[in-house]
């Protein structure tokens, strides 16, 4: 069961999206665009089985907007979350010395990613 979605909203194009289940492993992943079947899409396949995932939004711009009113309007009941944008510089440079290599070991474990990502990392949508 899905527990967490991360989207990575792009300008222009596809979107793409990570699912982690209850252990913090990705399970299921897609691409998505901002159109009625693109939105129908990705809401098919983070609410099947009657998930209701935490969803986390990197802001791009106002991308992340029609994404989060589609969702909210569709399923009332659904946990928002954009990360801030300050926030986003310090995690890629978290994320960039396990990705080039300069880590002895290389980041195939999303744990650190999760306990990176608590709530002083978050802007929550709903409140």
């Amino acid at each position: 069961m899905i527990k967490s979605v991360g989207i990575d909203l792009a300008g222009a194009g596809e979107h793409k999206v990570r699912c982690l289940d209850e252990r913090a492993q990705m399970c299921d992943g897609l691409t998505f665009q901002t159109t009625p079947e693109g939105l129908s899409k990705l809401e098919e396949r983070i609410f099947r089985d009657g998930s209701n995932p935490v969803i986390v939004f990197e802001p791009t711009g106002l991308a992340w907007l029609i994404v989060a009113i589609y969702l909210k309007a569709r399923h009332p009941d659904c946990h928002l979350v954009r990360v801030q944008a300050r926030k986003v510089v310090a995690l890629r440079k978290y994320l960039h010395c396990y990705l080039d290599g300069t880590e002895e070991k290389p980041y195939t474990n999303v744990r650190p990613l999760v306990a990176l990502l608590n709530t002083s990392f978050l802007g929550d949508i709903d409140e």
